[in-house]
């Protein structure tokens, strides 16, 4: 009965505070309550839902190499990027990364409050792109997350807290 009470103050404070973050529609997908995983949140919603990220330390499948796709979706932590880690666990032999945002269309999509860490940028030919994160195309909206010692190793690397590709222009807030 507790965990509903909370789920249910939690749901009404994302709906409270969406004039910030832009309308909420949908439903509110709770991460793990509802979904076991980051991504498992983002691949359960609707456009227009949100998927709110409880405080904790998240890493391995579906915790790190999120995809988030053309769906509008509020990704955000409950508790803000102090006390909600993305430990993507990256390394030159087992690239990860936090996030990867793909989609021309991509403009409905806010991430909100995360710190990403220890992401090593995957190699794309000759290059490698986004330690913590990466754009592909769209205009996604990034807010108050923190990407801390991620890497984009060589010469040509590019991003390794973020990279823009494909004409990707995120807006970044408190970064």
């Amino acid at each position: 009965m507790a965990r509903r009470r909370v789920s249910g103050i939690l749901s009404a404070l994302v709906a409270a505070l969406a004039p910030w973050w832009g309308p909420v529609s949908g439903a509110v997908i709770h991460v793990p309550a509802d979904e076991a995983t980051i991504q498992g949140g983002i691949d359960a919603a609707s456009q227009g839902d949100s998927v709110l990220v409880a405080p904790g330390v998240y890493s391995g499948d579906g915790n790190r190499d999120i995809e988030i796709g053309e769906v509008g979706v509020l990704l955000i932590s409950s508790a803000g990027p102090e006390s909600t880690l993305i430990n993507c666990g990256g390394s030159e032999l087992d690239p990860h990364r936090g996030f990867s945002v793909q989609g021309v269309g991509v403009d409905s999509v806010t991430i909100d409050g995360f710190t990403v860490t220890a992401g090593y940028a995957e190699q794309v030919g000759v290059e490698w792109f986004g330690g913590g994160m990466v754009c592909h195309g769209g205009r996604p909206t990034i807010r108050n997350c923190i990407l801390w010692a991620n890497e984009s190793p060589g010469e040509s690397g590019h991003g390794g807290g973020l990279a823009c590709v494909d004409r990707a222009s995120p807006t970044l807030t408190g970064c």
